[in-house]
Formats: C-alpha cells, structure tokens, sequence
C-alpha cells in the first residue's frame, strides 16, 4: 500500500510513520528538512523536500497515493493563522482531486462542528470542509486536549512548580496521549473497507481537570506542583515571548475561553482511548521534569 504522510516529525506522524515502516507499507513523507527525516529514509521511506504552503509541490508529492494522512500543522508565527491554515487545506483538496487520492485519514480537533468561537480550531474545520468537497474516502478524527500540550510548561515546572494557563483551574478537559491517536490513525491507514464522510471523535479514558491534571503530575514526579490560572496579558505576553504571532496568541485565548464555555466538546460519545494522565506523566513528564537544566 503506498502511503502519504505530510507530518513526519509531528508526535502523531512520527509515530504513525513508525508503523506504517514498520507494517512493510511503501511510506512517502513530507518535509521541509531531509535532515530530519534521515533514520525514515533509510528504512526506506520516499522523501519529498519541499513546502506545504507550494501547491505544486504537494500535487506532485502525493501523486500516486492510495491513503493519505494528513495533519495541518499549528504554525503559530504566522500572521494570519488561520489564512494559513486554510491555504494548506485548499492545497491538500486539490491534490486529492488531482490524484484522485481515494482514502484520507485527517487529523482535527473535538470543537471543529461550530462555525465560529473557537479559536485556532476554527482553521482545522475550513480544512475538513475543503476535503469534504473533494468527494473523497474520508475520516476525520477529531481529538481532546493533548496531554503532549504540559510539555510547554516543564521550564516553570522545574523551576517554580507551577503551570500557568489562561483557564480556571476547575475546567475538565478530555486530555488524550497523542500515540493513542497515532495507534488509532495508523490502524484506519491500514484497513481498506471504510468508505464515505465520517468524523471519529477521540479523547482518553476520562475528563480531567486543570487542577486535577496538576496533582496528578505533581503525585508522580514527588514534587508540589499547581495550576496557576494566568491573566490574558500574561498569557498573551509569554506566547509572543516564544516567538507567537499577536494574532496565534488571541486565537488561542480564543480557544481557551471556548473551553471554560463548553464549546470544546464532543457532539457524540467519543471512542476512549486507554492512556492516562497519570501513565502520561511517568513516561514522559517525569525524566524531563527531573532533570538538571
């Protein structure tokens, strides 16, 4: 099976490449930097270096696929985040349509059904109804919060034991470990006997709060950690201090207000996926969050 796979460094796409290599598939990735891709292409994936934002560049890159994954990436430098990511999604749909690309396993997020309120998502739901238009096989699965989402805060956590966030601390969120996306996606990539639109929404195996989220971190690393509910100034002013566009740090506290509003979920049960918080923390919070700066 000859498979596309547009984020190959992403924590999904990495991942879902793993398995695709892994599964004997014929993998085509795309990238901007061969480097980075290295240890993929030489298990034997194709490599195409070019820019997703170039049209021509991802028709010719995915000429010939039978499956493509496609996950839009959240490239908050840009001036107009969601421009950008609604020139990404016009350029995938006219690749399928050039291709003829008959199955597409699409990565958004729980929140993408409403038109408007929610922030970087609103971006992610234009990139779904472009690829609706095409007319092809497809799944969108539509993911929680990503527990992955606490690695921006390891810095303050190391050194002050907090995580500021611009939401109050009582706001449950369905927190999901992005390899159990991956699993899923990869397993979707793999089977051929799904067909038609359908929107597969997936969070972990329960809701957690932001509060709740901080004890438990703080129960597995042995250490007192807390969630710090952070101003929009503040919040505003550390995101442009990491390199945000003003407009990616307003959608996001867009996104944020969403959530403590109820608009971030699910419009159906969502399937449940089976890593916890918890188990989140010991394997990839813990070292990190430990370790000498």
């Amino acid at each position: 099976m000859s498979v596309v796979i547009n984020t190959p460094n992403g924590n999904i796409g990495r991942v879902v490449t793993d398995m695709m290599l892994d599964g004997g598939e014929h993998v085509t990735i795309l990238t901007r930097d061969a480097k980075r891709v290295e240890h993929f292409a030489r298990r034997g994936a194709t490599v195409y270096v070019g820019d997703l934002e170039d049209k021509s560049f991802v028709k010719d890159a995915t000429r010939g696929a039978e499956v493509l994954y496609w996950a839009t990436p959240q490239a908050y430098e840009q001036e107009d985040l969601v421009w950008f990511q609604h020139q990404l999604g016009r350029n995938v749909a006219r690749a399928i349509l050039s291709s003829e690309i008959p199955r597409v396993v699409n990565i958004s997020s729980i929140g993408a059904q409403h038109e408007s309120g929610t922030g970087v998502i609103k971006g992610l739901r234009e990139v779904e109804q472009l690829i609706d238009e095409t007319g092809t096989n497809i799944i969108h699965l539509r993911a929680g919060y990503f527990m992955e989402n606490f690695l921006f805060s390891l810095p303050e956590i190391r050194e002050s034991g907090k995580i500021h966030l611009p939401v109050d601390g009582s706001v449950e969120r369905p927190m999901i470990a992005t390899i159990d996306i991956a699993v899923l996606a990869a397993n979707l990539l793999c089977d051929p006997e799904w067909t038609g639109r359908e929107v597969r929404e997936v969070v972990g195996p329960k809701y957690v709060s932001f509060n709740r989220a901080a004890e438990i971190i703080s129960e597995v690393l042995d250490r007192p950690v807390e969630h710090v509910t952070a101003s929009p100034d503040q919040a505003r002013a550390a995101m442009v201090e990491m390199g945000w566009s003003a407009n990616s740090a307003e959608l996001m506290l867009e996104l944020y207000d969403a959530m403590a509003e109820g608009l971030v979920a699910p419009e159906e049960t969502p399937y449940q996926t089976m890593t916890t918080l918890r188990r989140f923390a010991r394997t990839q919070l813990r070292r990190p969050a430990t370790a000498e700066a």
